[in-house]
C-alpha cells in the first residue's frame, strides 16, 4: 500500500485552463519538469502559475508545412513565452534554449492547422 502512495505522489499533475488554451505540468521526469501545452489556434496564449513559479506562452509561429502539402521550404515551429519571468524562443530547428538558470526544451509539437496544437516542452533547473 505504501508502493501505490508513492508511486501516486509522483505522478500527480496541475493543469489549468484559459481561454481555449490548458497546460498540464507533470513533475519529475529524469530531473525535468514536463509541461503539455494544447492551444485551440495559433493566437491562443496559455499560462500556469504554482508554487514552483510560473510558465507563460505569449505566442506561436507555425511556418511548418501543412499536412498533406508538398513544400518546396519547411520553416520552424516558434514558442515564444517567458519562464519565471526570464524570456524564451525555443523552435523545432534548435529545440533548446539555457536560459541563466534553467534550460528549456521543445520535446515535441503535433496538431495545428486544424486541429489543436500539443506542444510538449521539458524544463530543468541547472
Amino acid at each position: 500500500m505504501i508502493k501505490n502512495i508513492i508511486i501516486s505522489i509522483f505522478s500527480i499533475a496541475i493543469s489549468t485552463q484559459i481561454f481555449g488554451a490548458e497546460i498540464v505540468k507533470e513533475n519529475n521526469q529524469n530531473g525535468y519538469v514536463k509541461y503539455t501545452i494544447t492551444l485551440d489556434d495559433v493566437n491562443d496564449q496559455a499560462s500556469i502559475f504554482d508554487m514552483d513559479g510560473s510558465l507563460i506562452i505569449d505566442s506561436i509561429e507555425d511556418n511548418r508545412c501543412p499536412p498533406n502539402v508538398r513544400c518546396l521550404w519547411s520553416g520552424d515551429f516558434i514558442v515564444k513565452g517567458f519562464l519565471n519571468e526570464i524570456p524564451f524562443v525555443i523552435n523545432t530547428t534548435t529545440k533548446q534554449q539555457n536560459l541563466n538558470t534553467y534550460e528549456i526544451l521543445l520535446q515535441q509539437v503535433t496538431g495545428g492547422y486544424t486541429e489543436p496544437y500539443t506542444i510538449d516542452v521539458l524544463v530543468k533547473t541547472k
